[in-house]
């Protein structure tokens, strides 16, 4: 997301602004947009150095104030059109920063266009509540979700490439250590994001506590487990739900079994029909990411240990559609010492 000190008064002289252009580095200056607010922060106009380079031609002064020379017709976002068919209209314009104001248009948050992929209206619930016992002594005072893995921590990971696709309400679920969590992600403010808490009095296993959140405001919620990395592509796992019309969707990844015998196809006489010298088998794995439809979370119990494989069972039995995401790209369950060995040496090829 851009910067809000890209914000400056109405009344802020063009000489004033000229100087803010003047500290940016030559390549940064014709992408950087001023937006221009009243004395109540609503937003009035947006402005480029060219816009001011403009106005100057035609003989405006350097004392008088930027709302000479703003643009007035500027696109923004808005709780009705945060879509992300305008975001790739937007992007199509070259258009770069684009803010998001609340109903009486003051500037919630700005928008960098060339940093965001999509806007997926959806809720997002990380389960960060487990004590990771099999990554200890490193577990011993750090939340497992909390260990680093380059330069920040695995769930850290997670959320700020969510925010990527426009993703604005996170709830982490939390319980051992929650207060390095807390701590650590505040309300979420320093990401332009919000962070809620759902705090875990008993383990409620790695779905139930979903149900304590008392509303929802999306029709989707992306619960994911609290210590993967990957790269999953989050806009095309949102499709799938929305094409399949699912009311779960899980991820995948593939899980392959080595056979070290010869095993032997029989018909339904026994006699052999053929043999396959050590084979391999090919499954699709729970990945522990799931795009929920809100209408199936009545199904989870309330402050029962429920987990997410007893809710697609559940699912399932009801006859509901329960449908699947294979995730192309890199994924790492980060649940054992080697794993997470391993996790360093990949983090700059993930991201």
């Amino acid at each position: 997301m851009g910067k809000m000190h890209n914000i400056i008064e109405a009344k802020t002289s063009v000489k004033k602004a000229l100087e803010l252009f003047n500290k940016l580095a030559p390549e940064a200056i014709l992408q950087t947009t001023l937006f221009v607010v009243d004395s109540k922060k609503h937003l009035l106009g947006v402005l480029t150095e060219g816009d001011i380079r403009r106005s100057l031609l035609k003989g405006i002064d350097l004392t008088e104030s930027v709302s000479v020379c703003m643009n007035k017709n500027f696109k923004f976002f808005n709780e009705q059109n945060f879509k992300a068919s305008l975001i790739n209209e937007l992007k199509e314009k070259k258009i770069r920063f684009v803010p998001f104001l609340d109903k009486q248009k003051k500037v919630i948050r700005i928008y960098d266009l060339e940093t965001i992929k999509s806007i997926l209206p959806l809720d997002v619930v990380i389960m960060c509540g487990g004590k990771g016992e099999r990554l200890r002594p490193l577990t011993a005072d750090v939340p497992k979700p909390m260990l680093h893995v380059g330069n920040k921590p695995i769930m850290e990971h997670t959320i700020d490439r969510l925010a990527q696709y426009g993703v604005q309400n996170f709830y982490l679920s939390v319980n051992y250590l929650k207060e390095k969590i807390e701590q650590h992600f505040g309300e979420g403010e320093t990401k332009g994001i919000k962070v809620n808490y759902i705090h875990e009095k008993n383990p409620l296993g790695t779905i139930g506590s979903v149900r304590l959140v008392k509303k929802f405001s999306n029709e989707y919620v992306l619960v994911q487990n609290g210590d993967l990395i990957t790269n999953i592509d989050y806009e095309a796992f949102y499709q799938q739900a929305l094409q399949s019309k699912a009311a779960i969707t899980i991820a995948t990844v593939p899980y392959s079994v080595d056979v070290p015998f010869a095993i032997l196809d029989l018909n339904k006489h026994k006699k052999v029909k053929a043999l396959h010298e050590k084979p391999r088998y090919t499954y699709e794995a729970n990945a522990g990411i799931y795009l929920l439809h809100q209408s199936i979370l009545n199904l989870i119990p309330q402050q029962q240990f429920f987990n997410a494989t007893d809710l697609i069972q559940l699912a399932i039995d009801n006859k509901e559609n329960v449908s699947t995401f294979p995730i192309i790209g890199y994924w790492t369950d980060v649940g054992r010492m080697e794993d997470f060995v391993k996790v360093q040496h990949d983090i700059q090829k993930v991201f």
